[in-house]
């Protein structure tokens, strides 16, 4: 799922949608008090929220003292996360994967760095064989090149 920078989510900029469903991941519960953020009025919060259910990103939670709580759906933590970036071509990747290993052996081959690469692994969507990627997806597991403690400290 990606996002375009014209895209439209219940009449608002998808992305504007985006970043308030993002920042809901941690506390998945809100109510159309929360939509302040998004300097809505009201009766204009109530009808995003609506909507948002109709579209799947949200679902209805439970009342409390006559406010209706809403929860991210899984469709919404997919949306939340969505990138809003263009999309990289293959061979740009592979340059930016290049880049990245020669400064890696860069690192691990200089002692002006405390820590060197013990281990990359690179994951997401360059081990299929798209063409457009969302981007280069590396795990990185650091390792400490001093082992004393008082020569780290130096």
């Amino acid at each position: 799922m990606r996002i375009t920078a014209d895209q439209l989510i219940a009449g608002y900029p998808a992305k504007r949608v985006r970043d308030f469903l993002r920042t809901r991941e941690s506390r998945a519960i809100f109510n159309e008090v929360d939509l302040t953020e998004l300097t809505l009025k009201p009766k204009a919060a109530r009808d995003l929220l609506k909507e948002l259910v109709v579209i799947g990103l949200i679902k209805e939670y439970r009342r409390c003292a006559g406010d209706l709580y809403f929860e991210l759906t899984c469709h919404g933590q997919n949306f939340a996360n969505a990138p809003a970036s263009k999309p990289i071509h293959r061979k740009t990747a592979e340059r930016v994967l290049t880049e990245f290993k020669q400064r890696m052996e860069r690192v691990n081959a200089t002692s002006e760095y405390l820590y060197r690469v013990d281990t990359a692994i690179l994951f997401g969507s360059m081990l299929s064989d798209v063409e457009c990627l969302g981007d280069v997806d590396v795990a990185v597991n650091l390792e400490s090149k001093v082992s004393e403690e008082t020569a780290f400290k130096k």
